[in-house]
């Protein structure tokens, strides 16, 4: 998923259905937002879908986003698309400054327990300065941490999860940031730099030897 957040602004409320009318072949699918008690409508996004639902647009007056569930192509093939609507609103909205741009990944790692354990240095290198038994072989576990990488931020999610075919996995969710005032212009360049750290930075150093093998065989 990558995402834009601009200074609120009525005009994209005024242009939501002229926006719309140029995406709308790819996305035919409308979700009208539904805010809680405590929530503004006026900041909720409307949901654009194509007809599989594989991919989404939201936009509101201050967000836009692009989410994908089809990265089989890779990066550069998300990246293409990505570029193609961003640039499309940016340009149909004359937005000049942005106030963060974000990118969010989410890997899911198939795992195998063993006596009901999960062997965790097969599949990642994350240490503790605590007991061995905490730490090494857990029946579960939730990690979180939000850090500064680069010239943006990480907030990474680690945990155990069950998928409804019954299989587990572990979830590596990489979201990571751009934040203060940004040339609407140069945001491709923040995308490219956030895939970067994203992968290169994080992921490739956070996965054992063992399952980065694993990868290079499949």
């Amino acid at each position: 998923m990558f995402e834009l957040w601009f200074p609120p602004d009525f005009y994209a409320d005024t242009k939501r259905a002229d926006f719309y009318n140029l995406i709308k072949k790819d996305f035919p699918q409308i979700f009208v937002p539904v805010a809680g008690p405590a929530e503004s409508f006026a900041l909720k996004p409307y949901d654009f879908k194509n007809n599989d639902g594989t991919r989404l647009i939201k936009y509101s007056i201050n967000r836009f986003s692009f989410h994908t569930q089809e990265y089989s192509k890779g990066f550069e093939a998300f990246e293409e698309e990505c570029l193609k609507y961003t640039n499309l609103l940016i340009d149909f909205l004359k937005i000049q400054t942005l106030d963060r741009i974000g990118l969010r990944y989410i890997n899911e790692i198939p795992v195998i327990r063993r006596e009901g354990i999960i062997k965790l240095s097969d599949y990642l290198k994350i240490s503790f300065d605590a007991p061995d038994f905490l730490t090494n072989d857990p029946e579960l576990f939730h990690y979180a941490v939000l850090a500064k990488v680069g010239d943006g931020k990480l907030r990474l999610l680690t945990q155990c999860q069950i998928l409804p075919s019954g299989g587990e996995v572990i979830v590596l969710d990489f979201d990571y940031f751009f934040e203060n005032k940004i040339k609407a212009k140069d945001f491709n360049v923040f995308l490219s730099k956030a895939h970067d750290n994203i992968k290169n930075k994080i992921f490739l150093k956070l996965i054992s030897d063992k399952y980065k093998t694993m990868l290079e065989k499949s």
